[in-house]
């Protein structure tokens, strides 16, 4: 008995060194994200010289990976091996269909250096609660490294600066209506006056995703639930009251302190829902291109060339998740990725109580987020949320 004792105790051990240094890898993953774009616009630091550093710390990250492996059994490295190989074969498979090398390469690249390592070391947490955990102290960092950003930069509209801080603010919202931690109001109403002021819409729409699917899969009793729902509504009803009455007042005041907020004039303009920025632009190349390829697709990057000679300079990929499928894939391959996700994404909604918050917070950030802006093959959340919803287990149990 003693024996079998002995060897439950060391086998806890290894798992706790592997979950911790899983959990550092993508927290330190996390944060030099944001190192690095605060050097960009804040400080200027461009170049070939900020792209060895960031190498260099990138291959560091990895090798503290690798170093994880002698923790984990040989079926958690075989997930890693496996999900490295797939990838190489989207590879191959993207040259054979005619993606042109430099673009594929890029993306190809950051799939198996950053997307797949974020994705193994996710799932591979036995203990999610212990990200989470980790989590919050990250976010405080993330928060300190976005003002730095966001003081010396004079931030007026930033995409990444809002999806930094939307992990902040989620975070830091589910301590304060999850676990009743009321020292995270003042952090939360600072970050989401940020996001607001000079974040991306898609940032805002994110964090009513996340109140909506935490009041719902709450424990709360199905009268408390609904009581909860229409006190919301009346809040906002009330918001918007108050919105249309002092609305200029408000912007005076910003632009008499320097603050200009893209958000807050697509609000007063009436543009907030109709303003697509050029993304109807990005969808009708995206429909024309699969319609010019509804078998195979494009391959990885395949359609960044099209994308420009369709007027599209900056903007190389369609800027939802499901048209990027289609456009890659073709329709057949593009709507099983679809599906797959989908379910994926609904699977976390019933995630155990414990670390419910964590699947809620990357459901939002790492899938509902793809639905306006960004590709999958660069968009670093998406594979931890993926991480998350392939290490569930167990059937799908609706609670009321």
């Amino acid at each position: 008995m003693d024996y079998y004792r002995e060897q439950y105790s060391l086998e806890a051990n290894k798992t706790g060194n592997s979950d911790k240094q899983l959990c550092v890898f993508i927290s330190a993953y996390i944060i030099f994200n944001n190192i690095n774009s605060t050097l960009q616009t804040a400080f200027g630091f461009t170049g070939p010289s900020l792209s060895y550093i960031k190498l260099l710390i990138q291959v560091c990250l990895l090798l503290l990976l690798v170093r994880s492996f002698n923790h984990m059994k040989l079926s958690a490295v075989r997930v890693f091996v496996i999900s490295e190989a797939f990838v190489i074969v989207l590879c191959g498979y993207s040259l054979l269909v005619g993606a042109k090398f430099p673009e594929m390469s890029s993306w190809g690249f950051s799939l198996i250096t950053t997307g797949i390592p974020l994705f193994a070391a996710t799932y591979n947490i036995k203990e999610k609660k212990e990200l989470y955990n980790m989590l919050i102290p990250t976010s405080w960092i993330i928060l300190f490294i976005s003002v730095l950003n966001y003081l010396f930069s004079k931030i007026e509209y930033d995409m990444h600066f809002s999806y930094s801080l939307l992990l902040v603010l989620l975070i830091h919202i589910n301590e304060l209506l999850v676990n009743k931690r009321k020292k995270y109001l003042f952090s939360s109403v600072i970050v989401f006056l940020l996001i607001f002021l000079h974040g991306s819409r898609g940032g805002l729409f994110c964090f009513g995703v996340f109140l909506g699917v935490t009041i719902l899969s709450s424990g709360y009793s199905l009268s408390k639930k609904i009581i909860t729902a229409i006190t919301t509504v009346l809040a906002l009803a009330f918001l918007a009251v108050l919105w249309s009455n002092c609305k200029y007042l408000f912007l005076d005041f910003l632009i008499s302190h320097g603050i200009n907020s893209r958000t807050l004039l697509f609000l007063i303009s009436g543009d907030f829902m109709s303003n697509h920025t050029g993304r109807d632009l990005l969808w009708t190349i995206s429909i024309e291109l699969i319609r010019e390829r509804p078998f195979f697709g494009w391959g990885i990057g395949g359609a960044a060339y099209r994308f420009a000679q369709f007027g599209s300079h900056q903007d190389i990929y369609p800027h939802q998740i499901f048209l990027d499928y289609f456009v890659t894939f073709g329709c057949f391959f593009g709507s099983l990725l679809g599906a797959f996700t989908c379910y994926e994404a609904i699977k976390t909604l019933f995630a155990s109580k414990s670390s419910r918050g964590l699947y809620i917070i990357f459901l939002c950030i790492g899938f509902a987020s793809l639905l306006f802006t960004g590709t999958v093959y660069t968009f670093y959340y998406f594979y931890i949320f993926l991480g998350l919803a392939l290490s569930l287990n167990g059937r799908i149990k609706v609670v009321i």
